[in-house]
């Protein structure tokens, strides 16, 4: 099973797929980990990208045929939304898109506020990747989290469990 986080920078993605990932005994495949190995100093330009989205489906395509693999990135393109939709095809495994969104106030807060592990995402990008953001045009979650990344994740959880996609 596929669980796609996608979303901004600073809007809790990570926070919430590792504790999402502990409670279901699932695996997080995140870009920002990928780019880490894969470059030592990150450049973000579009081929690098593409290159970092491309390992996140190979990893995917493999790992989601024997445990639950929450894939943690902004997808802020329709193409990677996309290349993830036909890894799921391609492979017969069901597919979820959640989408994670909050208040500026809370972003800039989480940004600026602690020195984040793999994400070089300072608010000047948050802005740029908002301007690019191509909007998700097929149903999908919805999940604020401006309350809170343990209060999301649990709502989160709830809404899993009455969709039918994890079991009580």
């Amino acid at each position: 099973m596929l669980l796609v986080f996608c979303g901004l920078p600073g809007t809790g993605k990570t926070t919430v797929a590792n504790i999402v990932a502990k409670k279901l005994g699932g695996v997080v495949i995140s870009t920002d980990y990928i780019r880490k190995k894969l470059f030592k100093k990150p450049t973000y330009q579009d081929w690098e990208k593409e290159l970092v989205y491309k390992a996140m489906c190979l990893l995917a395509e493999y790992l989601s045929k024997i445990n639950i693999c929450i894939l943690d990135a902004t997808f802020t393109k329709e193409q990677y939304r996309n290349a993830i939709k036909e890894v799921a095809k391609r492979n017969k495994v069901p597919i979820y898109f959640i989408e994670f969104v909050c208040n500026e106030k809370t972003i800039l807060q989480r940004i600026a506020g602690k020195k984040r592990k793999l994400s070089d995402a300072d608010y000047r990008m948050h802005l740029k990747l908002k301007e690019e953001y191509e909007p998700i045009k097929f149903k999908h979650l919805v999940i604020d989290t401006s309350k809170g990344t343990n209060t999301a994740a649990m709502r989160l959880e709830e809404e899993l469990k009455s969709l039918g996609i994890i079991k009580s």
